[in-house]
């Protein structure tokens, strides 16, 4: 039965991803890595995925890169190569608006 509950779990973030509702997909994300254990790496992965997605579409970075940097470990110890490649485009994403924010700021900032 538990596992059958994780894949729903998984299912729900998923679907609420796939919809664009950021809200329900971080929501949803948060109860199923709250049941899904730690070594269970393809549903975590598959939860933490579309939440920094979310969090990414938000703006909450710190939170995304997070979230990327737990699917990369994750994605390293497993062998999920097309996560793991995902992750790293993503996280590649995050530091070039980082980058790009920081630019922004010191060039507004200096006279």
């Amino acid at each position: 039965m538990q596992d059958l509950s994780i894949e729903v779990l998984t299912v729900r973030t998923t679907l609420a991803s796939m919809l664009g509702d950021h809200a329900q997909t971080i929501d949803q994300a948060q109860q199923a890595l709250a049941c899904i254990p730690d070594c269970d790496a393809r549903h975590r992965i598959n939860v933490l995925y579309p939440l920094g997605n979310s969090q990414l579409a938000l703006g909450e970075l710190a939170q995304a890169e997070k979230s990327y940097q737990d699917v990369l470990a994750l994605a390293n110890e497993s062998a999920f190569y097309v996560r793991r490649i995902l992750a790293v485009h993503k996280l590649a994403s995050i530091s070039r608006i980082c980058g790009d924010l920081r630019r922004l700021t010191a060039s507004t900032w200096s006279f």
